[in-house]
This record gives C-alpha cells, structure tokens and sequence, in this order.
C-alpha cells in the first residue's frame, strides 16, 4: 500500500489536479479526501488518499462502471479500523 494513502489530519491537494491528474476531492478547506487518476497512455494510475484524523471504521473505495447504471462496477474498498 502506498504511504501518501495514510494522513494524520487534513492534507493538500494534489499539485498536479487539473493539470497532468483528473480529481475528485473534498478540499475547500483542506482535503479530507482525494481520488485522482493518470493517463499513462496503455493504463491508467489511481490514487485514493483520505483523512484519518480523529476517526473511527473508516473507509474509502472507488467504483468503476461501464455505464451510468453501475451496473457489473469493480469496486475497490481499503478497510482502516
């Protein structure tokens, strides 16, 4: 697992968000989460990152889907207890 996945506390956004990385994230006043993703030409990157601080049975997961009725998604879940 990637470390930049684990923050103590509201972090920053990515720099690269809108530029080089597509976003969705929660950061008008400091991110309490993030999901961005690269175009790496034959695959793409995700990144998940969230903010554990103070917070119990926390979990992040991205869907993706083929149509807009998320229908046969892949989901992937990171349990934090």
């Amino acid at each position: 697992m990637n470390n930049s996945f684990f923050q103590n506390g509201k972090f920053s956004q990515d720099t690269q968000c809108g530029k080089t990385k597509g976003c969705y994230s929660n950061c008008a006043k400091g991110c309490t989460f993030e999901v961005a993703w690269e175009d790496k030409g034959t695959a793409v990157t995700f990144t998940m990152r969230s903010d554990l601080q103070s917070q119990s049975n926390v979990w992040t997961a991205i869907g993706l889907s083929q149509d807009t009725k998320m229908v046969n998604i892949f989901l992937f879940k990171v349990d934090l207890v």
